[in-house]
């Protein structure tokens, strides 16, 4: 607690103000962690962002969080999209078939921010059984697939994708069931 004595103007008296607090200025929220999709995870459902609440010395600011996704690793305007102003540090999406690039940035109501520990998450978004990667699942992935196997052509990208089954690996059971779920109305490819 600080105390101030003023001299009056005109007066021999002096004005005690008691009892002043001295008030700290804004800082920006504490550093927060990303917890989910990890770095370099590949996943085939809807994504689910997921990272870590943050706080702020200032107890009374209200914290927002703008989530960061692109398909370059600089972030480019051109290729990111920004969803700003969330208020949880949650975020659900549907993504096209790509590598994307992720962060997050906290902000306070005075505008004192802090991006999230790690300064850049990638993860690869697929769709099982579409090996070859653009996009839908169709005998163009079971050629792919058998030429993989077979013919000592290119794994899909990622590898899982190939993965039909989901029992870890990919082999010939997978190329069964993708022709099962094309042709004689089979499960669709596990998730």
């Amino acid at each position: 607690d600080l105390d101030l004595a003023v001299a009056n103007y005109h007066s021999d008296d002096v004005s005690v103000l008691m009892n002043l607090t001295q008030v700290p200025g804004n800082f920006p929220p504490y550093p927060f962690p990303l917890l989910s999709p990890a770095d370099v995870e590949t996943t085939s459902s809807i994504v689910e962002f997921h990272w870590a609440q943050t706080q702020d010395v200032n107890l009374s600011d209200q914290i927002r969080y703008d989530l960061h996704l692109s398909t370059v690793p600089g972030f480019d305007p051109d290729s990111t999209d920004v969803y700003d102003s969330l208020t949880c540090s949650q975020f659900t999406d549907t993504l096209s078939v790509d590598r994307y690039y992720w962060k997050v940035r906290a902000y306070d109501n005075w505008g004192a921010e802090t991006w999230s520990d790690q300064t850049t998450w990638h993860f690869i978004y697929f769709i099982r059984g579409d090996v070859t990667g653009d996009g839908t699942v169709d005998v163009g992935d079971v050629v792919f697939l058998v030429n993989y196997l077979y013919r000592g052509g290119d794994a899909p990208d990622p590898v899982a994708a190939g993965d039909i089954n989901c029992d870890g690996v990919v082999d010939v059971g997978d190329v069964v069931y993708l022709v099962n779920y094309l042709y004689r109305g089979g499960s669709p490819p596990c998730d």
